[in-house]
């Protein structure tokens, strides 16, 4: 149960608002593919979502268990079919020139140097928030007790 609400508060707190934005423009669909690619997100997706999926309890995958990882991924997160949404998501937090500007620097050495090192980054970074946020659970879950309380009507006499 303590496992079902921490990933519960996790999604909570990890979840943002989709931006009621409009489509991508043929320019900045073109960009963000640019600034996928120079990024290398193709290669680099199913690692970081291995990656998530060790840290997050799983522990370290055997290679039967790393097959049907990746056996699940190529069927339910094909990076063809995540593409155009990816594409929306940095067009809604970007212009064109700024997405042109990321791709550029991509493709320095640094930023390569980035690319190379972000996912790990990125599960530390989760690692040491999950492992705050199940120190605070109780007093999460107490609060949020106490609202749903709040809440309720009174009982009738």
């Amino acid at each position: 149960m303590k496992k079902l609400l921490t990933m519960l508060a996790l999604a909570l707190f990890c979840a943002a608002p989709a931006a009621a934005q409009g489509e991508p423009t043929p320019g900045e669909v073109a960009a963000v593919r640019e600034l996928l690619e120079a990024s290398r997100t193709r290669e680099n997706f199913i690692a970081a979502m291995e990656m998530g999926m060790e840290q997050g309890g799983m522990g370290e995958m055997t290679p039967q268990i790393r097959a049907v990882l990746r056996a699940f991924m190529d069927e339910h997160f094909r990076y063809e079919d995540l593409e155009p949404e990816f594409v929306k998501v940095y067009a809604d937090a970007f212009t064109e020139q700024e997405i042109r500007d990321l791709a550029a620097f991509y493709r320095t050495p640094l930023g390569q140097r980035v690319v190379e090192t972000l996912p790990e980054i990125t599960a530390a970074s989760q690692r040491i928030a999950m492992e705050r946020l199940q120190a605070a659970m109780p007093q999460l879950m107490q609060a949020i007790m106490e609202a749903m309380e709040e809440e309720q009507p009174a009982p009738k006499s």
